[in-house]
């Protein structure tokens, strides 16, 4: 990897834009930005699941059979054990486990919103027509939870993640 190719080293050679203090400042909003999307995330998870046993025994059995219960990998096993049977590969397969996280983005989303865009040319979107200088902002939450969009939006369902069945 190129050493002007990685965030730090880009905020670094900009020190006319960025100060040490400002990076500093950006490094701990994007680790803090990463703590509070897991944060939400699990939360959402652990709700759902304590809510939904049924979800919770389905996530387990798909857990069991990818990764094998009673299997040499987790038999008897400490956590580090279990880490090395949990792969990135293995975690690509449960499918069940992925629809439940992304239901739990789209039903607890880290943000609310998007950050401002700015339209840099005169542009028609459908309907509406934005002058260049217009401020955007996504309402996250009003796409999430939009019934034209979702069926039964607050309602914590993960098999609308379901692409057999869309």
């Amino acid at each position: 990897m190129d050493h002007d190719s990685d965030l730090l080293s880009l905020f670094l050679s900009a020190s006319d834009v960025f100060t040490e203090a400002a990076v500093v400042d950006e490094l701990i909003d994007f680790f803090l930005a990463a703590v509070v999307t897991s944060q939400f995330t699990m939360q959402t998870l652990c709700t759902h699941f304590s809510q939904e046993r049924a979800s919770l025994r389905r996530v387990r059995t798909e857990f069991g059979a990818i990764v094998g219960h009673g299997s040499p990998h987790t038999e008897g096993k400490d956590l580090t054990s279990l880490g090395r049977a949990v792969t990135y590969d293995s975690l690509q397969e449960m499918d069940y486990l992925g629809r439940c996280i992304m239901e739990a983005l789209r039903f607890q989303a880290p943000a609310s919103a998007t950050s401002p865009y700015e339209c840099l040319v005169d542009v028609k979107l459908g309907n509406i027509s934005f002058k260049k200088g217009d401020r955007l902002v996504v309402y996250t939450e009003g796409v999430h939870f939009h019934s034209g969009q979702w069926q039964q939006p607050r309602k914590f369902d993960p098999n609308r993640f379901d692409i057999s069945h869309p």
